[in-house]
């Protein structure tokens, strides 16, 4: 799973292997930076 945020103001997570959007939320800004975390969900 990998996490994004971007200038769209939605902050996003999606399955690495497929691109598929898993989650998503919107926030009251745009995310500065495009940093991403990884986290392994057994």
């Amino acid at each position: 799973m990998v996490f994004v945020g971007d200038v769209d103001r939605y902050f996003r997570a999606f399955d690495v292997r497929t691109g598929e959007v898993l989650w998503e939320t919107r926030l009251g800004t745009a995310a500065q930076g495009f940093p991403s975390l990884r986290a392994r969900l057994d």
